[in-house]
């Protein structure tokens, strides 16, 4: 169903809410105005209409019927969205029994449909249940096309899914992916891996560069490490893993601190 210029503007309006990470009365309050406007909508049998109800109920009225009630609407014309959705309450127990049977089914409807955010949630469903649906190769493609889509949590987990099955160059690969694109397990992961040898790598300004990386991101938790490690090296070599981590300042404060 085609929107009007107005119509595509509100669902924007609710996306954009959506997004947001604030919850507070006036955002309440909003997503009450916005659902009334997209509820005729809804009612015309606009399956994205419906879904974005079903979202503005779960995720900010916490309204868990009214979602499970627009999602269902939604998913009798194969909205993909409505359909993971779907999948994320049976498989969290939100205003249903849990039903990883039902969850796996739903999510893989809708990664059928080329949900990328259903494609992650399946490839993690699988994982958890020890590969009992499907096999490695169709996890790592499900988790790529995750990847492709820009969910850096998929990036992370293939490190990890790599790793477990010893394919550690590969594993390197997507830790440094997912850590470039600001994930901190990948960067933690990294600075330990390169500093012990556990990805079959041993660099220390490598280590230090991600040790520094976790703290240019605002967490603190490598700083006895890094400043251990640091004790090891010169200062060119402290500096070019400040320069390579964008923390330059950083750095300096390490020499100082070691010597």
């Amino acid at each position: 169903m085609s929107s009007s210029p107005s119509q595509l503007g509100l669902k924007a309006d609710v996306r954009r809410l959506l997004e947001s990470p604030t919850r507070d009365r006036a955002s309440r309050k909003l997503a009450r105005t916005l659902a009334g406007s997209l509820e005729s909508l809804a009612a015309g049998g606009d399956a994205e209409a419906s879904t974005l109800l079903g979202a503005l109920s779960l995720e900010i009225l916490g309204d868990g019927r009214a979602a499970m009630r627009w999602f269902s609407q939604a998913a009798q014309e194969a909205d993909r969205e409505a359909i993971r959705s779907l999948g994320f309450m049976y498989a969290t127990g939100v205003a249903v029994r849990p039903d990883p049977v039902r969850a796996y089914e739903l999510f893989s409807q809708a990664a059928d449909l080329g949900d990328p955010v259903a494609k992650f949630n399946l490839a993690s469903q699988n994982i958890r249940e020890e590969g009992q649906h499907f096999g490695l190769a169709r996890t790592v493609s499900l988790l790529e096309d995750a990847s492709a889509a820009g969910i850096v949590e998929a990036e992370a987990r293939l490190g990890d899914l790599l790793a477990a099955a010893e394919f550690l160059d590969d594993a390197l690969r997507w830790y440094i992916r997912a850590a470039e694109h600001g994930h901190f397990g990948a960067m933690g992961v990294l600075a330990t891996a390169y500093r012990d040898g556990a990805l079959g790598v041993v660099d220390p300004v490598l280590s230090l560069r991600w040790f520094l990386g976790m703290l240019s991101v605002g967490r603190g938790d490598g700083m006895s490490s890094a400043l251990d490690l640091a004790r090891g090296l010169n200062d060119d070599q402290i500096r070019e893993a400040a320069v390579m981590a964008g923390a330059e300042s950083f750095g300096e404060a390490i020499i100082s601190t070691v010597r």
